[in-house]
């Protein structure tokens, strides 16, 4: 399942989100600065899921512009496949 992702902020120079996890999973915040151009780089993470919240983050954000999204990887013994939510920041 897409985890629905909570408390997107941008404080201080630092992008942070909120996203709940399930055990087996693992979570990365990944930026890219336009929708439609260039590939996802991960600039938080991974995180191994534990059926907690995690805060997610970007300390070294860039420009005024862009999009984040988290992805997820599920351990293979659990299940297969991989998704993603995503927030966009615009100031």
């Amino acid at each position: 399942p897409v985890p629905r992702l909570s408390g997107p902020a941008w404080t201080d120079g630092t992008f942070r989100v909120q996203v709940p996890t399930v055990p087996g999973g693992r979570y990365a915040l990944e930026f890219r600065p336009a929708v439609g151009s260039g590939g996802w780089s991960a600039v938080s993470g991974p995180v191994a899921g534990d059926g907690a919240v995690a805060t997610l983050s970007h300390t070294a954000a860039l420009g005024d512009r862009g999009f984040y999204r988290v992805s997820v990887e599920q351990d293979p013994a659990s299940s297969a496949g991989k998704s993603g939510a995503g927030a966009d920041r615009t100031e």
